[in-house]
């Protein structure tokens, strides 16, 4: 019988210290925790939608494009290289032969089309 006091008193202090730390740091799934009912955010834009210059504003979560202007076959072998720089030379090979046979062009302009399709795939995704 003391051993279950005991085990229960140890249950109660850990899901008190659970508790305190989870209203001081916030919930544990990352989402902040709530703001109290006398301490809301004041709307200071007045009802006002921000400009898309601020909207545009770059966060550290955004895929920021590393792709240079495709102005020439150096620039655009650059870029490709930079673009599909995690895979094999293989795998960049297989790439060029798939965008050679859908768009039937050469190495160069195969390259293009798949750094353009990248480049829509990041613009889908911000």
């Amino acid at each position: 019988m003391q051993a279950l006091v005991t085990l229960l008193a140890y249950v109660a202090a850990i899901a008190f210290f659970l508790w305190s730390l989870k209203r001081f740091v916030g919930s544990f799934d990352g989402s902040k925790r709530p703001t109290p009912a006398n301490k809301r955010p004041v709307d200071t834009t007045g009802g006002r939608r921000p400009s898309a210059k601020a909207e545009k504003k770059t966060v550290a979560d955004d895929i920021v494009s590393i792709v240079e202007p495709l102005n020439d076959n150096a620039a655009i072998e650059k870029s490709f290289r930079a673009v599909f720089a995690i895979m094999t030379s293989e795998r960049r090979d297989s790439i060029v032969r798939y965008y050679m046979r859908k768009h039937r062009c050469g190495t160069h302009e195969a390259m293009r089309h798949a750094i353009v399709d990248r480049q829509n795939d990041e613009e889908r995704f911000r």
